[in-house]
């Protein structure tokens, strides 16, 4: 272990974590007093030193310059000195400055002979007129700055008792005073930053402390927690060494023993009550085989027989881990015997199921059978059905185009019967007649025409009907205007609206024009709602006052009253409009069939 480090191993040892190595405060003060007088005898040291050198100095000068002091001199021979001086400035190492100063007559002292001149200061210029005044030598020090100058005056006699000049010689050496004070600065600042560390140091360890403990305590009372959720948990939780010796347990398997987990901890697997000898030979060798391999026991299922001699199925998983540097196992086991008896269940029950949705199956598949024969049955039925069905669809287009022939012979009879007749009366009846048989045959015209034989685009039908009487009764200069809508009349209803319309146009042909060379009809087809509508408008003659359809009606009008009323169970309005000319309309209910049908405009057509 080096010597930078704690007995611990603490690099340095001021931040030791144990705080075992950390100097204590004592020792810090001891330290910096010793640096302090240590610095300060440094500093009287070199300061004896320093006076030694130039009182060495001095002494090698003064022997040096003997035959100066002492050989008796007049003033004027004084300048002639200035190479002796410089010969003795050469000869001694340690002296920088080497002077001859004397009094001028005004009594001011200067420089005779110098080998550096400078401007005296008030300080050397009194020491040196000492010298002058006692005629002994003289010696001082003073500091500039950095630098401290040490100087020695020695007096030179002439022929008479007082002396003529000062030899003067200095020498400078650096100020150890404040080199000592800087070190000495130095070391209180060491000091306090030593001290503010170890200030600092003691509180990031109070704070650790502090840390620690209250992680300790964190750390505990997770720990409680963990062992109080182990301890809920449904399930055994449990870890063990090498030995099968118990390091944890929850209460959930302390229960299978009869015992607390308390109880359990620190108990070898062979020691505790309930297993036989074969299952706690099998769990020991699963231990011993998860800790040395290293792998997970996924899964693993054998019978346990409880403390209190019931056997019940766990399911364990056994992983391996390190609890407190010791290689171990922890499992976590699972009570499975319900769940086995359930699964026995459901495989009982799911054989019952497969046997009764077999015997479904069977039951479906004659079912099947029986419907394909029943869909085969129907389907011949069904063609059979259809072929009567394009039979009779055969039988009624004939019928219909045998009733048109039959009505057209007759038209034509009638027709003839009407050119023969003398009487104008007759001919009125017999044209009358045809009309209406020729309104029939056009109905059945349309449905001979018509993809369908159970109803009847009345809008088409009324169209022609209009062309059709328009060249029967030879009226080319009446217009009639049409607004129809599409809409399709089963047949029982279709024969009477045709019949009731041949009547309003035949009328408004033979009546209203009687005396005019042109006029206008209007044909009107509509259906609202539940209802519908037949409108026929003409802008002749008008009725004659006072006519009344049960007092004036002729055989036409009677015929058509009775047919608006018994077979469209209708109602019939005939009046004069005010514009001029007549007004019919007939209302009558619609078949179910025909409520809410489309609607269609249809444009108007003028007849010539």
């Amino acid at each position: 272990m080096g010597k930078d480090t704690c007995q611990k191993g603490c690099l340095p040892p001021s931040f030791c974590p144990e705080n075992t190595c950390a100097p204590s405060f004592s020792v810090i003060i001891t330290l910096a007093i010793f640096l302090t007088l240590a610095m300060t005898t440094v500093y009287f040291l070199l300061q004896q030193e320093q006076r030694s050198k130039v009182e060495g100095a001095a002494a090698i000068v003064a022997s040096l310059a003997q035959d100066i002091t002492q050989t008796s001199m007049v003033p004027e021979e004084l300048p002639l000195l200035q190479p002796t001086l410089e010969r003795l400035h050469r000869a001694s190492g340690n002296v920088t400055e080497i002077h001859i100063l004397a009094p001028n007559k005004r009594g001011k002292l200067i420089y005779v002979a110098s080998t550096d001149q400078k401007e005296l200061g008030e300080q050397a210029e009194k020491n040196e007129r000492n010298v002058f005044q006692t005629g002994e030598r003289a010696s001082w020090s003073d500091a500039d700055g950095n630098v401290r100058h040490s100087s020695i005056a020695l007096p030179i006699y002439g022929t008479g008792a007082e002396p003529i000049a000062a030899l003067v010689f200095s020498s400078i050496s650096p100020d150890v005073s404040s080199t000592v004070l800087l070190y000495m600065g130095v070391t209180v600042f060491l000091f306090f930053l030593v001290v503010s560390l170890y200030s600092v140091q003691q509180r990031r360890i109070r704070r650790e402390r502090r840390l620690r403990k209250s992680g300790e305590k964190a750390l505990r009372e997770k720990t409680q927690e963990l062992y109080k959720i182990m301890d809920l948990a449904p399930v055994c939780i449990f870890a063990k060494d090498k030995d099968s010796r118990f390091l944890l347990a929850n209460e959930t398997l302390a229960d299978l023993y009869g015992l607390t987990h308390r109880d359990v901890v620190g108990r070898l697997q062979s020691e505790l009550e309930g297993p036989t000898d074969e299952q706690v030979t099998r769990l020991v060798d699963t231990d011993r085989d998860v800790i040395r391999s290293g792998q997970q026991e996924v899964t693993m299922e054998q019978n346990f027989r409880r403390s209190d001699g019931r056997v019940i199925r766990l399911e364990t998983t056994k992983i391996p881990f390190t609890f407190d540097g010791r290689k171990a196992v922890l499992g976590v086991s699972v009570d499975i015997t319900k769940r086995k008896k359930l699964e026995a269940e459901l495989k009982e029950h799911s054989g019952q199921l497969e046997q009764k949705v077999e015997a479904r199956m069977i039951q479906l598949r004659e079912s099947n059978e029986k419907l394909r024969k029943e869909i085969l049955e129907r389907q011949t039925m069904q063609t059979r059905v259809e072929r009567s069905l394009k039979e009779k669809e055969s039988l009624l287009q004939e019928i219909h185009h045998r009733v048109m022939n039959n009505l057209q012979v007759i038209s034509g009879l009638l027709d003839m019967s009407q050119r023969q007749a003398e009487l104008p009366e007759t001919k009125n009846v017999l044209r009358d007649v045809g009309a209406k048989i020729q309104s029939i045959s056009l109905v059945h015209t349309q449905l001979y025409k018509s993809e369908r034989f159970d109803s009847i685009d009345l809008s088409s039908y009324v169209e022609e009907l209009g062309q059709s009487l328009v060249s029967l009764y030879a009226m080319p200069h009446v217009t009639i205007l049409y607004d129809l809508q599409e809409l399709l009349f089963p047949l029982e209803t279709a024969s009477p609206c045709a019949l009731a319309l041949n009547e309003l146009l035949a009328n408004a042909l033979k009546h209203a024009f009687s005396d005019r060379a042109s006029g206008e009809i209007r044909v009107e087809l509509k259906a609202e709602g539940t209802e519908g509508e037949i409108r026929v408008e003409d802008n002749g003659n008008g009725l004659p006052e006072g006519f009344s359809l049960g007092k004036h009606a002729s055989v036409g009008l009677k015929l058509l009253d009775n047919i608006v009323t018994y077979q469209l169970r209708g109602k019939l309005l005939i009046q004069n409009r005010e514009e001029g000319g007549t007004r019919a309309i007939i209302v009558f209910p619609l078949p179910e069939v025909m409520q809410g049908n489309g609607e269609k405009q249809a444009g108007e057509m003028k007849i010539m």
